[in-house]
């Protein structure tokens, strides 16, 4: 046999697979045909109309079902309605809608000073429940102030809620740091961190050339409200001040600072300009040191 009639064979062979592979496509969703029915694809039949399905290969008419989201009514699907919903207190739906059938959203809003909970778009789903958690609109407020350790809280009507104005104290021997006024913003913030009460103490009390301090702790570190320093001068050196200084619970000592000083003398009797200032008690407190000094020579 000669090449070509045997190409030809080849050819032909090809021509008929064509039509046979055809015939076993199975037919697409949303269509069906009788099994054994003769012909191609253009042969199946249509579901009763868009709101059905069925399956690949389906081969009745009873193959057809409703799709998600309608459910069958007789002989046609009807689409599924999820429970109408009603806007929450102090919220609306955006534009005034929701549209409650299958596949239909609803957004919620909430009147100003108040702030949304739950879910804020739900959509109604092929089975007939909304997405999301149901939605609130509640009063915005910020979260609850905590009174401080040694300290007080005092809030108007309404404790966190928006505009809220709480007030905070500290206990005597303890001082405030952060804001003694905080108010709630519409942002749901206080205005201020949270204020936290710390003890008081003094300040080292720094001094000049020639004063000595007792007990030295005093120059060196702070201390508590309550504890006294006894101020001294050195030895030729007189005092011209309180010998005394007591921590207050302000955080201050009883004396203005650079009031106290020690004054030298000399062997004629005459004060020498030398001077050391210092912070002490007040003068009012007493413990004054007053040199006699000698009269000058006629």
């Amino acid at each position: 046999m000669s090449k070509k009639k045997m190409s030809k064979k080849k050819k032909s062979k090809k021509k008929k697979k064509g039509p046979k592979s055809e015939r076993w496509k199975v037919c697409p969703p949303g269509t069906y045909k009788p099994e054994g029915a003769p012909g191609g694809l253009s042969t199946c039949l249509s579901c009763p109309d868009s709101r059905h399905t069925s399956q690949p290969g389906s081969t009745s008419l009873g193959d057809c079902v409703c799709k998600p989201g309608y459910e069958p009514i007789g002989s046609t699907c009807q689409v599924v309605y999820c429970p109408a919903l009603p806007p929450p207190e102090n919220g609306f739906f955006i534009q005034n809608v929701c549209n409650n059938h299958f596949d239909a959203a609803c957004g919620v809003r909430c009147q100003p000073d108040f702030e949304l909970q739950g879910t804020s778009i739900r959509l109604c789903q092929a089975d007939g429940v909304w997405s999301g958690t149901p939605a609130s609109c509640k009063v915005r407020s910020c979260s609850p102030l905590a009174r401080p350790q040694h300290g007080s809280l005092s809030c108007s009507a309404g404790a966190a809620s928006h505009g809220a104005e709480c007030q905070v104290g500290c206990e005597r021997g303890y001082r405030l740091e952060g804001d003694a006024t905080l108010t709630c913003r519409p942002d749901s913030q206080w205005s201020g961190s949270q204020p936290r009460c710390v003890e008081v103490r003094c300040p080292p009390i720094v001094t000049l050339k020639n004063i000595l301090l007792s007990p030295p702790a005093c120059g060196k570190r702070t201390v508590f409200p309550g504890s006294a320093c006894l101020l001294t001068c050195r030895q030729g050196y007189s005092l011209q001040g309180n010998r005394k200084a007591v921590c207050m619970g302000s955080g201050n000592w009883t004396a203005n600072v650079h009031k106290a000083v020690c004054l030298g003398q000399l062997n004629d009797g005459w004060r020498s300009p030398e001077r050391a200032v210092m912070s002490l008690a007040e003068r009012e407190a007493g413990f004054i040191d007053s040199p006699t000094l000698p009269m000058p020579r006629q």
